[in-house]
């Protein structure tokens, strides 16, 4: 039986669901399998400088180190308190269950593991090349969406591989990137990654960037309307 192409799988879950899930062994491979596959497409596909497509495909390099390097994170932690509450060896605490080693996860109402220490600051090349003022309004809608602010800086949080590179997109320059935990969903896990967009400043505060992205849209503009579409 001839097996499916891994990047059709992924691209199809994508595509069905947005956030990636599934067993712990399935989802951080498959984020990674996403990552390399939409840089290199882009690389070989936009016109972009030599130095570019280097910046993009280091980019990518550095995704997928840092998910390496939570995959096995999260592969150990669950695996203790697996271990734990099979042996009814462990303890709940502030809405936390510690195995022995002290592995614990989040048993409120969004089960979670933490994932740390796996943070690295990466190069997201300019791929869209949009005139200033045409990437201010994409920007515009992800201020709306989820978009929050710190330091001063726009800061991004998403399960869904495909919103994390369209934010990417329009906020490029030096990210800081982490992946921050691991959520514990009905259906499996998924993986939750943080980005905070060092090049830029934050501008407006939600409730101007709603009201801004109305008035755009009763003009006709869509652009900030469309983004903000994609985060909801």
């Amino acid at each position: 039986m001839e097996r499916n192409n891994p990047v059709d799988e992924v691209d199809a879950r994508v595509e069905e669901n947005g956030v990636l899930r599934g067993p712990v062994d399935w989802v951080f491979p498959a984020w990674m399998i996403y990552i390399e596959d939409k840089t290199r497409k882009i690389a070989e596909t936009f016109p972009l400088a030599e130095e570019e497509k280097r910046a993009l495909l280091g980019f990518g390099d550095v995704m997928k180190n840092l998910l390496q390097r939570a995959h096995e994170q999260a592969k150990a932690k669950l695996a203790s308190i697996y271990d734990a509450i099979d042996d009814g060896n462990y303890r709940l605490e502030e809405g936390r269950l510690y195995a022995p080693d002290g592995a614990w996860m989040y048993v409120g109402e969004e089960p979670h593991i933490v994932i740390e220490g796996v943070d690295a600051v990466a190069y997201s090349p300019d791929i869209l090349k949009l005139p200033r003022e045409k990437l201010e309004l994409f920007q515009l809608g992800w201020e709306v969406h989820e978009e929050e602010g710190g330091g001063g800086h726009p800061v991004y949080t998403t399960a869904d591989p495909s919103l994390f590179l369209a934010w990417a997109a329009v906020r490029f320059g030096e990210l800081h990137v982490a992946v921050t935990r691991a959520l514990l969903l009905e259906d499996g896990v998924a993986v939750e990654m943080r980005a905070t967009a060092r090049s830029w400043k934050k501008r407006w505060t939600k409730k101007e960037a709603e009201r801004l992205v109305e008035k755009y849209r009763k003009r006709g503009v869509w652009e900030p309307f469309l983004t903000k579409q994609l985060g909801e």
